[in-house]
């Protein structure tokens, strides 16, 4: 019913908040339903923060799409939104239940317009990739062409000791300060 989606929609926008009166009324939603309802949200909302904290629920609850085709289709449309934002948290979701099927789209997003994205898309590259092969994803680190943050540098420091000697004396030699 719309009333009870208006209310859902509050909930999102608000969803930050200290206190966020309301959820009482949605704690028997199944996952399935609050999936669907939070991809209605992202994908066809006016407004661009409630968008982006559906995502962020989205993203710290891990509910993916309920099928493949589902999660292509909006996978496609929200890498390439209008919203630096938008494209940010998705690819920042993307790090979360993210795997192979999503590299292709993912690597597209490096080369976005914006570098934000593009660093947004090398973390989560970096992350999927690191999940089957460490030393693939601290290769990616090695070649990326952006600046590599803080934040960057944190999340390989998760599995660098994973990687191969060799390529760790190959980075150490390299150009590549920040890693170094």
């Amino acid at each position: 019913n719309w009333e009870e989606f208006l209310l859902f929609r509050t909930i999102v926008k608000d969803y930050q908040a200290q206190v966020c009166p309301g959820w009482y009324w949605f704690r028997d939603l199944s996952e399935n339903t609050l999936g669907a309802w939070l991809f209605h949200v992202v994908s066809e909302d006016g407004n661009e923060l409630v968008r982006e904290r559906a995502l962020d629920i989205l993203r710290e609850t891990a509910i993916r799409p309920a099928s493949l085709e589902k999660r292509g289709e909006i996978r496609s449309a929200l890498l390439q939104d209008s919203s630096e934002s938008i494209r940010k948290a998705f690819l920042k979701y993307l790090q979360v239940i993210g795997d192979d099927e999503d590299l292709p789209a993912i690597i597209s997003a490096s080369s976005d317009k914006s570098s934000e994205v593009r660093k947004e898309a090398l973390r989560a590259r970096m992350t999927i990739t690191a999940r089957a092969d460490q030393n693939d994803a601290f290769s990616l680190l090695l070649g990326s062409a952006e600046d590599i943050s803080d934040e960057l540098l944190k999340e390989a420091s998760h599995f660098v000791s994973q990687v191969n000697e060799e390529l760790l004396v190959e980075a150490s030699q390299g150009k590549a300060d920040r890693v170094r």
